[in-house]
C-alpha cells in the first residue's frame, strides 16, 4: 500500500513519530544556516578548523603549504575576505609579524583584528619553549620566539579545543557537531601519536608530558608499562636524545615532542642566509656529534642542505613545515605522519 493511499490516522501516526524522530538528531544534521566565514592565516590553522567544523565553516586561507609563512605576499582579495570574515583565526607568537599588520591597516572591519571579537590567536596558551629556544631574537623572524609549535601534535590538538569553543560560541546550536568532531579528531591523533591502549587514558595528555619530561630509562620503562604506551612515542624511543640538524629554525617544538637534540641550524640567525663561514662551523659540530640528518623545509634554498650533507654524510630529509608543504600532506594529521615518517626512518638509515 503506498502512503498516498494509508488511512488519515495511519499517516498522523507516521508524522508524529518523524516530528520525534527529528528532534533527537538536529544537531548532527548540516544546519540550515549558511558556513561561517573564516579566514586563517596559515594551513595548518585553516586545517584544523575544517577538521572542527567541517560542513559548518567556509575556509579561506591566507597562504600555501610550500609557501614560507613567514613571507606572504599580500593580494587585494585578502582585505576582501577580512572584511567579510566572521572569525580571523592566526597562528601568533609572531608568525605573521612581516606581513599581517600590514594587511589588517587595509581591512575595514575592526573585529578581525588584534583584541578583536573576531581574532582568535592560537598562539596564546602555547606550552612555550625554556631556555634560549624559546627566548626571541631581536630583529630576526622569531622575535616573540619560537612561533611553530603546531610541529607538536600535542599543540595541535589544543589548538583543535580551542576552536571547537570559539565555533562553539558563534554557533551554540552546533555545538554537538562541533564536539563530535573535535572528538573524532582527538581519538585519531591520541592513537597515533601514544598507541590505542594510552589513548583511553582520561590523563593522557599528562602521560604524555611525563614522558616527554623523565630524565631516566627506569622513568620511561615505567610509562611504557603502566600505561601501554605505544605509537609514535614508542617509535622514537630507540632514538631519544639524538642529534639533529635542520635549515630553519622550525624544529625545537617538534624535537621536544619525540626527545631528540638539535644541534644547530643552517641558518645563522631565522631568516638570515647560510655563510660560508657559518656553514663549515656547522660542519665540524655535526661531525663532532656524528649528526646523521637534516630536516629541510620546501622553501629552504636545497642547495645548502646538500653541500652539508656531502661534507658530512648526513641525510637531507624533506620534511613538511606546515599542512601542504610536501605532497600527502594535505590535512594537519598526515602532515605529522609524514613528519615522522621521514624521522624515523631516516634515523634508522643514518646508523
Amino acid at each position: 500500500m503506498s502512503f498516498s493511499r494509508c488511512p488519515w490516522f495511519l499517516k498522523l501516526v507516521f508524522l508524529v513519530h518523524l516530528c520525534a524522530l527529528s528532534r533527537d538528531i538536529p544537531a548532527l544534521a548540516q544546519s540550515s544556516k549558511p558556513p561561517l566565514r573564516i579566514v586563517a592565516t596559515t594551513t595548518d590553522a585553516a586545517s584544523l578548523v575544517r577538521e572542527v567544523g567541517g560542513g559548518e565553516v567556509a575556509v579561506f586561507c591566507l597562504s600555501q603549504g610550500p609557501e614560507d609563512p613567514h613571507t606572504i605576499e599580500i593580494r587585494p582579495s585578502f582585505v576582501r575576505e577580512l572584511d567579510r570574515a566572521e572569525l580571523l583565526v592566526q597562528v601568533g607568537l609572531g608568525i605573521e609579524n612581516a606581513w599581517l599588520k600590514d594587511l589588517l591597516a587595509g581591512v575595514r572591519k575592526p573585529d578581525v583584528k588584534p583584541g578583536g571579537a573576531a581574532n582568535l590567536n592560537l598562539g596564546r596558551g602555547v606550552r612555550l619553549l625554556e631556555g634560549v629556544e624559546g627566548t626571541g631574537i631581536p630583529g630576526s623572524f622569531h622575535e616573540e620566539g619560537n612561533p611553530h609549535y603546531l610541529l607538536d601534535p600535542m599543540e595541535g590538538l589544543r589548538c583543535a579545543k580551542v576552536i571547537r569553543d570559539r565555533l562553539t560560541a558563534l554557533r551554540p546550536d552546533r555545538k554537538a557537531v562541533f564536539e563530535s568532531r573535535y572528538s573524532a579528531f582527538r581519538d585519531k591523533l591520541a592513537v597515533a601519536l601514544a598507541g590505542e591502549e594510552c589513548a583511553k587514558d582520561e590523563d593522557f595528555e599528562e602521560v604524555v608530558l611525563q614522558f616527554e619530561t623523565a630524565k631516566t630509562k627506569g622513568e620511561l620503562d615505567a610509562l611504557l608499562i603502566q600505561h601501554k604506551l605505544g605509537g609514535w612515542l614508542a617509535a622514537a624511543l630507540p632514538h631519544r636524545g639524538l642529534p639533529v640538524v635542520g635549515d630553519h629554525d622550525l624544529w625545537p617544538y617538534f624535537a621536544r615532542r619525540y626527545g631528540l637534540e638539535i644541534a644547530g641550524y643552517l641558518e645563522p640567525s631565522p631568516g638570515v642566509p647560510p655563510t660560508a663561514k657559518h656553514l663549515d662551523g656547522l660542519i665540524a659540530l655535526m661531525k663532532s656529534k656524528r649528526v646523521g640528518v637534516i630536516l629541510s623545509a620546501p622553501y629552504f634554498e636545497t642547495r645548502h642542505g646538500r653541500f652539508v650533507a656531502r661534507h658530512t654524510g648526513a641525510r637531507v630529509l624533506e620534511m613538511a613545515h606546515q599542512t601542504g608543504g610536501r605532497k600527502g600532506t594535505e590535512d594537519y594529521f598526515s602532515m605529522l605522519q609524514l613528519n615522522f615518517s621521514r624521522l624515523i626512518d631516516g634515523l634508522k638509515g643514518a646508523k
